[in-house]
Order: C-alpha cells, then structure tokens, then sequence
C-alpha cells in the first residue's frame, strides 16, 4: 500500500541547475542585475561534471540549447503562479482567481494551505510586508523543467522567467506542439532560444514606450517538423482521414512589435527559487484542519534525519528538504535530534532571516536562542 503524500506523487527526476534570462542581483549596490541577451545557466554545486559538459558544447553566453521535456503532460513540465516571497521565503502564491497558499508575514501563520479556505485573490493586492514594512504583491512566475541531451543524465534543469510575454508564448507553444505530436510532447527535440523583440508598453503621461527584450521561444528541430509535415500531408490524403497543423495562439514570433497592457519589469529583481513545490502541497490535495500543527503525527514516533527534515518543511519553514538539510546541517549548533528542536530552531532562523539578517547573523542568533525583534 502506498503511503498517502510520500510514495504516490508518481515518477520525477532529480533537478541538477536552473537556466535564468538575467544577471546576478549586485549585492554591493543592491541592485536588480540586467537583462542578459544570453542564458546564465547555474549547476548545482555537486554536479560538476554536468556544468563542464555543457560550457564544453554551449560556452559561457549559450543562446540556444537543446531540449526535450520530461513528460507528456504539460503541467508536469510547466507551471506559471503568481507568487510573493520574503527573504527567499513565499508567502502567497495564487492561480489569479484564488490563492492557494498565503502566510501572515507577520505572524507567520499560514492562513490558506492546498487552496483551503478559499480566498480570492485580487489583481495587484498587497498579500503581506516585509521586514522594512514595504508592501509585497504577487509577481508571475514560470517554470519548466528540461531535460539537456548532451548531458546524458536523467535530470533535469529548471528554466525560470517571470516574463508575462514568456509564460503566455510557452503555454501556446507547448500546447502546438502537443497537438501536432498526437498528444505527446516528451521526446520531440527542441531549441531553448534567447530572442530579441520589441515590445510595447505604457509609459509615462499615457504615451507607449517600445523597449528590446530577450524573450524565451521554444523551437522544433527542424528535421523532425520535416518528417511530421510529411506525415500531416500523407494522412490528409482522401482514405486517410484530416490532420490539420495546428494554429499557434498567442503573440505572433514573426512580429516586431508586442503589444502589450502589462510593464515588465527587471526580472532579476525577482528572482524565486526554482523548486518551492515541497513548500506548498499538491493543490488538489485539501488542507489539514490545523494549518499550525508542527508535524504530522505519524512524526511524533520517530526522530530520524529524514523525518525532522521533512517536518520543517511541512511547517513551512523551508522550500524543500534538502534546502532544510543544508540549513540545518551547516548552522544549527545546538543540535536537532527531534523535530521539535529542529523546528524550535528554525522558527528563530526564519524570523531572524525575515527581517532581514543574512543566513550568518540569523544563525547566531538562533543558536542563542534570541527571538526576533
């Protein structure tokens, strides 16, 4: 029998990299880091062979890369939410008609979990402060998960942008090819392009402001739209049924001008972790009645790394369970044998990181045991 929410989330890969459109945020100016004509693809720290695999075939600056997708359904391999985070952490995260998951930045209290109660969300409402008290609003975030051929592992790398442009062109395109592919999208090669596109936006007094923006476009090699061209005209032949190739919704590639309602802005300024699905639950899978409890009560019987791990995160007090290891194991020093320690001393942590401490001085402070102030 399986055991509900550990071993029936059906089959995954592990994720070695994230592929991002903007620099680095400049932590000496404190600024968003500009908008890159290229790819900044960042493997993680362990995986150094992969990262000296793909410099070897793409180099430093890649514009394109090559693909496939992990999955036939595309929201397996693609989400877009709107979210907001402090310090790292997300405290809201919605649908656009509703939040699924909100947390008090005050108390900290998680307020709606797995979409329950159900609360709407409006457009461009504050869900929270942070620790300078400025109002946070949720932001689109998009994700998709890659696979890379050259490197011969199954992994995949997290392609992450918060582009409104980006996240509706790659929905549109996901969905043409999956139509002319019979259903299924996992396996058809593809290109992962940095394109330059003019867009326009409102500007100031009312007046339009066109800007260059390097956007995201997923692109079919083109051998195999050869071959599946070939077949479309084959099956469109009297006896053998219609197949029509399908009309790509969305904004127009062939366009030098988007016109647009919505004013981007510096996409680094924002930049969200690429997995924080461990943070908030399957969405279909209703909220405990307690979104407080600590942990689960099949914890409480044991104390093993795993499980403390895993209940730091179910307390959402970390993105994920490595995230939890890595925190706990590099800056906890007064021990965290049982989950109540652990989450004794990541509550510390995480107020101490919420208002601004750097993972260092939120650390010292926890290992005091000095609340936040």
């Amino acid at each position: 029998m399986p055991i509900v929410g550990m071993t029936d989330r059906g089959l995954s890969f592990p994720e070695i990299g994230q592929i991002r459109k903007g620099a680095k945020k400049d932590p000496v100016q404190n600024r968003p880091g500009s908008d890159l004509k290229w790819f900044r693809v960042e493997f993680d720290e362990r995986e150094q062979g992969s990262a000296d695999t793909f410099k070897s075939k793409y180099g430093p600056q890649p514009t394109k890369i090559n693909i496939i997708l992990p999955f036939n359904e595309i929201e397996r391999c693609w989400d877009a939410w709107l979210e907001a985070y402090t310090a790292g952490r997300m405290v809201a995260r919605s649908d656009g008609e509703k939040f699924t998951y909100l947390v008090d930045t005050k108390t900290g209290e998680i307020k709606v979990k797995g979409s329950l109660p159900f609360t709407p969300y409006n457009d461009g409402q504050i869900v929270g402060h942070d620790y300078q008290n400025k109002p946070v609003k949720c932001r689109p975030v998009g994700r998709l998960k890659v696979i890379i051929p050259e490197l011969a592992r199954a992994a995949y790398l997290t392609v992450m942008t918060t582009s409104v442009h980006d996240i509706a062109n790659i929905s549109a395109q996901l969905e043409a090819f999956k139509t002319l592919n019979g259903g299924r999208i996992a396996g058809i090669p593809l290109v992962l392009r940095r394109r330059p596109k003019m867009i326009s936006t409102p500007g100031e007094k009312g007046q339009r402001v066109r800007r260059e923006k390097w956007l995201l476009s997923i692109e079919a090699d083109p051998e195999w739209v050869k071959r599946m061209l070939s077949e479309t005209k084959r099956l469109a032949l009297p006896g053998n049924g219609t197949a029509l190739l399908p009309e790509t919704p969305g904004p127009e590639w062939d366009e030098d001008i988007f016109e647009s309602g919505v004013v981007e802005e510096d996409e680094e300024e924002f930049e969200p972790p690429s997995d924080p699905e461990t943070v908030v639950e399957d969405e279909d899978r209703p909220a405990p009645q307690d979104a407080n409890v600590e942990a689960p009560a099949v914890q409480a019987s044991t104390n093993s790394k795993d499980t403390v791990y895993q209940a730091v995160v179910d307390a959402a007090l970390s993105e994920n369970v490595h995230a939890a290891k890595e925190t706990l194991s590099h800056y906890c020093k007064t021990g965290y044998s049982s989950v109540e320690q652990a989450i004794a001393w990541m509550r510390l942590y995480r107020g101490w990181r919420d208002l601004g401490g750097d993972p260092k001085q939120a650390a010292e402070a926890a290992n005091k045991g000095e609340e936040p102030k």
